[in-house]
């Protein structure tokens, strides 16, 4: 690849997106990021910062139906790192984000929104069954709803 014909391409515009969140103050972002501890590895920073996320990365993926795919860290509470990001859909962004409600299926980290899909439940409906129980943590809520349901042995199965 041509480094001096890099500006445009998506994957340059995300690693310069992801060094603006992280350390430019002016940023909007810069509070959800930099200002919460996340940084960029010093392999993608310096003189060969782009060449080496470049590498490590790979180019975004293209997708037919025009999704965007975005940097996302897998583990929202570190950095920029080639062992914690990936490309993303948007989809799979929104799953990852620091407000989720989480809960725990055969061992396993979901979102709720996932946790429903998984066991077919309606995600709005258990929303607003968790709002109206604000005393009891999202666990409990998650099973006492699925309670209510009849659906608590697919916990389990």
């Amino acid at each position: 690849m041509d480094y001096a014909r890099t500006r445009g391409l998506p994957e340059y515009d995300a690693w310069l997106n992801m060094k603006r969140r992280c350390y430019d103050k002016n940023d909007k972002r810069f509070p959800l990021y930099g200002a919460r501890g996340i940084t960029v590895c010093s392999r993608w920073l310096g003189q060969n910062g782009f060449k080496n996320f470049l590498s490590d990365m790979g180019e975004r993926p293209h997708c037919a139906s025009r999704r965007q795919w975005s940097l996302d860290r897998i583990d929202v509470n570190k950095g920029y790192s080639p062992d914690n990001c990936r490309w993303a859909t948007a989809k799979e962004q929104s799953r990852n984000k620091t407000n989720n409600l989480i809960v725990h299926l055969w061992g396993e980290r979901h979102c709720i929104k996932e946790a429903c899909e998984m066991l077919k439940v309606n995600s709005h409906n258990f929303y607003r069954y968790n709002a109206t129980h604000r005393e009891n943590n999202v666990e409990d809520n998650f099973v006492d709803y699925l309670i209510l349901l009849n659906r608590k042995e697919r916990l389990y199965a």
